[in-house]
């Protein structure tokens, strides 16, 4: 028991005195491009890819904070648009002879924060690698859809934030970053958590991650 308790003491001293030496590093505005990657919609034993990948951006600023010499914590806020295209192929695997053109479009507020690992730094150039949660508070959601069979279609759009779909996507990412002089290049990967689906069925889900490339400028 006193081991324990020592070990737990000589952690706190420890985050404790890096906390202490913290200092911003820099403020880095960045603008960031990729992929959504929509998850399958899931309930119980049935799995649908009911969603193909879009298109998102970011434009964010991130504060660089040093813990010691090697560690960093970096929260950033910002705003996001992003795209995801339905499987308009779905029907037709089905066997039916409608036509389906659909999407949705999300606007919002990004949140990351990312604690990152400086692994090199040589000649002006560095290396790190970087993880975090990164938290998406929607603000606009509409989805578009257009059927048609024959010479006949139908079109409507609705706000899903009104259809059971949740404003909120928390992520946890995974990346690296290379910087050469004030210039900074990220490569980051996204897997959804929570679920984005919050209906009356308790046992559907839909989870929504994100691939991005990042250029950024520190001052």
């Amino acid at each position: 028991m006193k081991r324990i308790l020592f070990a737990a003491v000589a952690l706190v001293m420890t985050a404790s005195s890096a906390f202490a030496q913290a200092k911003l590093n820099f403020i880095e505005p960045r603008v960031s491009v990729g992929l959504t990657l929509p998850g399958s919609v899931k309930s119980g034993p049935v799995s649908i890819d009911a969603f193909r990948p879009g298109v998102t951006t970011n434009v964010d600023m991130a504060f660089n904070v040093g813990i010691g010499s090697s560690f960093y914590i970096e929260p950033a806020v910002g705003f996001f648009a992003s795209r995801v295209n339905g499987n308009d192929n779905l029907l037709g695997k089905l066997g039916t002879a409608i036509g389906l053109d659909t999407d949705y479009v999300e606007l919002g507020i990004d949140v990351p924060v990312m604690l990152g690992f400086k692994v090199m730094s040589l000649g002006g150039t560095s290396l790190n690698l970087f993880t975090g949660p990164k938290c998406d508070f929607g603000l606009y959601c509409h989805g578009n859809a257009k059927a048609s069979v024959g010479g006949a279609s139908v079109e409507d759009s609705v706000n899903l934030y009104d259809k059971n779909f949740s404003p909120f996507n928390i992520q946890w990412g995974l990346g690296a970053g290379y910087a050469v002089g004030s210039v900074q290049f990220r490569l980051a990967g996204y897997v959804g958590l929570n679920n984005r689906y919050n209906g009356e069925y308790d046992d559907v889900t839909y989870r929504q991650g994100a691939v991005m490339l990042s250029v950024g400028y520190q001052f």
